[in-house]
């Protein structure tokens, strides 16, 4: 509001202008209220799809870490298969090199 709008208006005038003006805002302020609270179900069920989808998720990660630790597992006792296939190859390998040496 500029001052070119108040300068020339008498005291009461001034009064009932800011008291229009007041008015207009607050049945803004109260149209916006009406809004803010016809939201107020929407948010609630986003709010709680929210909460089942953490509780969807935690419950899946729970699942995913138990199916991880037991593919960790089963891949240490691949790991030591192969280890034990080697040393065991190479046992025979050192066997079978001791029986194709020439015997003097």
């Amino acid at each position: 509001m500029s001052e070119d709008e108040t300068r020339n208006l008498r005291a009461e005038d001034k009064l009932d202008l800011i008291l229009q003006r007041l008015g207009l805002v607050e049945e803004r302020l109260s149209a916006l209220e009406a809004k803010s609270y016809d939201m107020r179900p929407i948010w609630e069920r986003a709010l709680a799809e929210l909460a089942e989808t953490r509780q969807e998720m935690n419950q899946r990660f729970e699942r995913l870490e138990k199916e991880m630790r037991l593919m960790n597992r089963k891949f240490d006792e691949v790991v030591k298969d192969h280890y034990t296939l080697r040393a065991d190859m190479r046992k025979l390998e050192e066997r079978l090199t001791d029986l194709e040496r020439p015997r003097q």
